[in-house]
């Protein structure tokens, strides 16, 4: 099969700076770069499905070699097997699913941004379909800082809205009216946003700090609800021109919510502290106490929660 490397990810959160031939990484990379050596003499590496995404089953330092080579053009695909079994549990050490990997010995030679160095930073583990979206949000977060205040995914196009947490923020691909909204509050009363939640049909919900709120795309239901009671902390929009609200007396609201997901809110002594739902009715919610429970979201990010995630997902967009 023939695949890019950038749609493949590491299975491992470290390699060896040195092939176990002995062979230095970086000096085959540079063979390869000046055709001293030809990509055809490198055996095959394996790879195998996690869910919808590409995870090495063997050849970590190889997927380092040609990740490498394709960022500096000199290569497109590569020829790869695929391992019908999965990668055991105790040989998948990714920190980060995958989008990073960290060389041991030679930490100038880490891929991307290296998540897992400390044991109290905050991880980010995200796939979107834009591999540049996907680049850029990794490269505007740093993982040594504490956990940001809100990350909001646009649902109708890869795009995402970051909040810094020295108070910073940016965002790519978002809809238009949330930019007009954001900037006209910007020139008119200096007043920048503090929370941002899309759902989809171009739906969204900001919060500023000077205390406003604005919205769009939602039901007069939904425009009610936030009318009536103390501010909005926390809003989720469903398919169905549905929604989930929280407000800052801890009290929430909801409509039209996947079924699943109306039984837990209904049936749960307490009320959930962060909800998402996608736009194909999958869901994730979070309680005080910190546990969770999801419905239909992908496998990927299922088995992200189950081999990674632990009792301290914060969230899940």
């Amino acid at each position: 099969m023939d695949i890019r490397p950038s749609n493949v990810r590491f299975s491992h959160d470290s390699i060896s700076h040195r092939f176990s031939c002995g062979r230095l990484l970086i000096n085959t990379l540079a063979e390869l770069e000046s055709g001293r050596t030809h990509i055809s003499v490198i055996p095959l590496m394996k790879v195998t499905r996690v869910g919808d995404l590409w995870f090495a089953y063997n050849g970590n330092r190889r997927l380092w070699v040609f990740k490498s080579l394709e960022t500096k053009g000199f290569l497109r695909t590569i020829k790869v097997q695929v391992a019908n079994q999965q990668i055991p549990r105790n040989r998948f050490t990714t920190d980060n699913m995958g989008v990073s990997v960290r060389v041991r010995g030679q930490p100038q030679l880490n891929l991307q941004s290296d998540t897992s160095s400390s044991s109290s930073s905050w991880k980010l583990w995200v796939c979107i379909s834009d591999g540049r979206i996907e680049q850029s949000l990794l490269d505007s977060y740093d993982p040594e800082s504490d956990e940001p205040d809100c990350l909001a995914l646009n649902l109708d196009e890869p795009g995402y809205f970051l909040f810094r947490s020295d108070g910073s923020w940016k965002y790519r691909g978002m809809p238009d009216d949330m930019h007009d909204a954001i900037e006209e509050e910007l020139q008119e009363s200096d007043n920048d946003p503090s929370k941002v939640f899309c759902g989809s049909d171009g739906r969204y919900f900001i919060a500023f700090e000077q205390g406003n709120q604005i919205w769009d795309g939602a039901s007069r239901s939904f425009s009610k609800a936030v009318r009536q009671g103390p501010a909005v902390e926390a809003v989720a929009f469903s398919p169905d021109g549905g929604y989930w609200l929280r407000r800052e007396d801890g009290s929430t609201t909801w409509l039209r919510v996947p079924r699943s997901l109306d039984r837990l809110l209904e049936s749960s002594e307490e009320s959930p502290e962060y909800v998402s739902m996608s736009s194909i009715g999958g869901w994730f919610a979070r309680f005080p106490d910190g546990s969770w429970e999801h419905r239909n979201i992908p496998a990927s990010c299922a088995e992200a929660l189950t081999l990674k995630g632990g009792p301290d997902v914060s969230c899940i967009r």
